[in-house]
């Protein structure tokens, strides 16, 4: 029973973790042990842990809006495939996953999933809208070997997005993309050098990070069917 309370309990304190990023113009629920950046006209977030760091990463832009800025121009972009050189230069064609509008907080988004359209190896997740004079474009990427492991973060993260612009540009502007920009293309490029890009081995400390939450939950499971299954036999003695 001991160990049942102390599993709750770490289960409690990671889920008590996460708080909220804001900017000049969105905020989201971030992953525990999760941080941002500014770089330039982006956000990079990434995990404090390393192992974690090097197979997942949220990027966020914004730009003012333009006549190519719209839901319907987003979900048409994002039912295309897209192509980019893979790591030998050679021409790599993304697979389009699904694409919807998608409401959140009382606003409408696109929602498109890629597998292979920043990185050959990676899974991306983007999410755009506009809203007055903003446009914004949140992506949540992981290793494909990795994405199950990250999907619930994203999905939370995902459903506490709030775009938070003012109805006019002020001077937190610096961050924002002109009118005339592309929104965050290419996204690629903003990719820190560590992450895990290949289909190679992987050291055993990266592995046995990545399946550290894994391990745990499974571990709840058994010490739970163990109390339950103590609880009855001795119900049944008595």
């Amino acid at each position: 029973m001991k160990l049942i309370i102390v599993f709750i309990a770490l289960f409690l304190i990671e889920e008590s973790n996460a708080k909220l990023f804001s900017n000049s113009y969105v905020s989201f629920e971030l992953p525990p042990r999760w941080n941002c950046t500014a770089e330039g006209t982006e956000w990079i977030c990434r995990s404090e842990l390393k192992g974690d760091a090097q197979t997942a990463i949220i990027i966020l832009t914004a730009k003012e809006v333009g006549a190519s800025d719209g839901l319907s121009q987003y979900e048409t972009y994002l039912k295309q495939p897209k192509t980019i050189p893979d790591s030998s230069g050679r021409p790599f064609t993304s697979e389009v996953k699904g694409v919807k509008v998608r409401k959140i907080n009382d606003h409408d988004w696109i929602d498109g999933l890629h597998m292979g359209s920043e990185i050959p190896t990676f899974y991306t997740r983007y999410l755009a809208t506009t809203k007055q004079s903003i446009a914004v474009l949140v992506t949540f990427s992981a290793h494909k070997r990795f994405y199950t492991k990250f999907s619930n973060d994203f999905f939370k993260a995902i459903l506490s997005l709030r775009v938070t612009a003012p109805q006019k540009i002020g001077s937190g502007s610096n961050t924002i993309r002109g009118a005339g920009e592309s929104l965050g293309a290419p996204l690629g490029t903003s990719f820190p050098s560590d992450m895990i890009v290949d289909d190679g081995d992987y050291p055993d400390e990266l592995n046995s990070k990545s399946d550290y939450k894994e391990k745990l939950f499974g571990l709840g499971i058994v010490i739970a069917a163990l109390g339950a299954y103590f609880f009855l036999k001795r119900r049944k003695k008595t």
